[in-house]
């Protein structure tokens, strides 16, 4: 997970407007798939309190703290890009 998100982040900083908004929509899908996920294990929970339903919801479980981390992660390189970014405008107005 951390290296697909270093890739990402690597192949964006290329441009680093685009970057921003683009880890912008990305951690909003994470969030959003959170979200999601978090519906579909209450539902099975309620409708399916079987074996069978145990074992998925844990294997749920186990990819909702995939993506708190992945959030977390997320949202710790966005800062990091903004702050970037503003430092690079700055800079350039030094420069003018």
């Amino acid at each position: 997970m951390n290296d697909q998100m270093k890739v990402r982040f690597f192949k964006e900083a290329r441009s680093e407007e685009n970057f921003v908004e683009e880890m912008c929509n990305f951690r909003c899908q994470v969030r959003s798939d959170l979200e999601e996920r978090s519906r579909l294990m209450s539902e099975i929970a309620r409708r399916a309190p079987d074996e069978a339903g145990a074992r998925y919801l844990d294997t749920l479980i186990d990819r909702q703290k995939r993506d708190e981390h992945k959030l977390v992660l997320l949202k710790e390189l966005l800062f990091l890009a903004r702050v970037e970014t503003h430092e690079r405008k700055l800079d350039k107005l030094d420069d003018n």
